[in-house]
């Protein structure tokens, strides 16, 4: 009974850390001035230095840094090194963009 208690927290937990941290989520709010993402960006485009990142840009608007990644995993570590770079969740439109099987 006590095993089965762990088992089930356990499970509880772990779907409770992994069902936020979708990579599509977009939280660019786009409240942030092209002056300061222009500012932030060479910080973020260190995140083409993680396998898995296919772009890092200023969206066409102009009120987003839009980030590519091949997997949900590396949306996690691009998320991990923005915080760590100092670039705000609300500047950035972080998008999983999974390749085709035939491509």
């Amino acid at each position: 009974m006590l095993r089965s208690l762990a088992l089930s927290l356990l499970a509880i937990s772990t779907f409770a850390l992994t069902s936020g941290a979708d990579g599509s989520a977009k939280p660019c709010n786009g409240r942030i001035a092209a002056p300061a993402l222009e500012e932030m960006l060479p910080r973020a485009r260190a995140a083409l230095g993680l396998p898995g990142t296919t772009q890092v840009a200023l969206d066409p608007t102009g009120r987003c840094i839009g980030i590519h990644v091949q997997t949900r995993g590396t949306a996690r570590l691009v998320k991990l090194l923005l915080r760590g770079v100092e670039v705000p969740r609300e500047a950035v439109d972080l998008r999983v963009v999974e390749s085709s099987p035939g491509a």
